[in-house]
């Protein structure tokens, strides 16, 4: 009799009297299993089934899975191990770190159609962590990050760029580049407001100590006229300041105008009694010499660039007091290109007082002093 495992049972079906054939037949089967079956193990927790890949571990590490304890069927002594199938559930990639016997997924076993049980795969070994998941995505988007980088780059170096070009451009054309501190300004009015008036104080101190030294004022001088005292007091400034401060204690602090233009006129004076008034005539940012006729309106370039050093221009002028004509004194003159060109339209844009007894075209010349900025 040929068995479904392969093997071939003989029996014996000749009779005897007194025989009891059910046991003896019971006999042999029971000898016949002892000889040919047996509980086979399948497979062990040293015998690796599948292989999982770990992040987060330099260099790439294979973590092998294996079977959390013995499978074991009871199955023929010789049976065919090719009859023996296994279905694998586990996870492509875990991240480290991973502990011993961690659970790493499942495998189902059978011997041809017989299902003999499922079991869970685990980690054969402990794997540690030794990169940082930032590092780990720079390593594994190199290219991608290389490009990111080399575009914030280029973007930092065009703002700044084109910022340039912007404050050039407003340098060129005389204008102020202003930049919004709105909330700054806020946070430092009070306090501003609070020092005032003990800033009038310091600055009137300021002021009536710089009179008695000849220190450079930013104002228009006339080098024409030699009238002084001993101090080189000029009281048409000092009226002018005592008044802007006046002003500023009664109405309260007041942002300073940029000082790029100074009409010249008489202040109006205070004094009941008569004063014997004095021009300035120290050193300045700007002085010129027209014989006989007083400027009325002059430009004060002098924090316009950012080099230093004098231009002198040569002025005409006609009866009415209008520059007609200004160009450089090469000689006297700065080579700085900035210096030459606002020196040029300052002096186109100045004003001098009117005389009918002038030439036609009266000579006279202007020389700005530029402050390093």
């Amino acid at each position: 009799l040929k068995l479904k495992t392969g093997n071939f049972f003989s029996a014996d079906f000749s009779y005897e009297e007194n025989v009891n054939y059910a046991m003896k037949d019971s006999s042999k089967l029971y000898e016949w299993a002892y000889e040919n079956l047996g509980t086979q193990t399948l497979f062990s927790p040293a015998d690796s089934l599948a292989s999982v890949d770990v992040k987060y571990v330099r260099n790439g590490k294979t973590l092998s899975a294996v079977v959390e304890k013995d499978i074991a069927a009871f199955l023929p002594k010789n049976y065919d191990k090719n009859l023996v199938k296994t279905e694998i559930s586990c996870a492509e990639q875990v991240e480290a770190p991973v502990k011993k016997g961690d659970v790493l997924g499942t495998v189902s076993v059978k011997y041809e159609d017989l299902d003999l049980g499922v079991t869970n795969l685990v980690a054969a070994e402990d794997v540690e962590r030794d990169i940082s998941p930032l590092e780990a995505f720079v390593t594994e988007n190199l290219v991608l990050v290389i490009v990111v980088a080399a575009a914030l780059v280029l973007i930092i170096i065009l703002i700044i760029v084109l910022l340039a070009s912007q404050i050039s451009s407003a340098l060129r054309k005389g204008e102020s580049f202003l930049i919004d501190f709105s909330k700054q300004e806020i946070i430092e009015e009070k306090k501003k407001e609070e020092n005032l008036k003990e800033e009038v104080k310091q600055k009137l101190d300021r002021m009536l100590d710089s009179y008695a030294g000849v220190p450079i004022r930013n104002i228009a001088v006339d080098r024409s006229s030699t009238l002084k005292d001993d101090r080189n007091t000029n009281a048409e400034e000092l009226y002018k300041e005592a008044e802007r401060l006046a002003r500023e204690l009664e109405n309260g602090y007041e942002i300073d105008e940029p000082d790029d233009y100074i009409p010249i006129s008489k202040p109006v004076s205070q004094k009941k009694e008569p004063q014997k008034k004095q021009q300035y005539s120290g050193p300045s940012v700007v002085s010129y010499d027209l014989a006989g006729r007083k400027a009325s309106r002059l430009s004060i370039p002098a924090y316009r660039c950012f080099g230093a050093g004098h231009v002198t221009v040569i002025i005409t002028v006609d009866p009415s007091g209008n520059v007609v004509n200004a160009k450089i004194q090469e000689d006297v003159s700065s080579n700085d290109k900035c210096l030459r060109d606002f020196a040029i339209r300052a002096a186109r844009t100045s004003k001098f007082s009117a005389s009918s007894s002038a030439p036609p075209r009266q000579i006279g010349n202007i020389v700005y002093m530029f402050i390093a900025q």
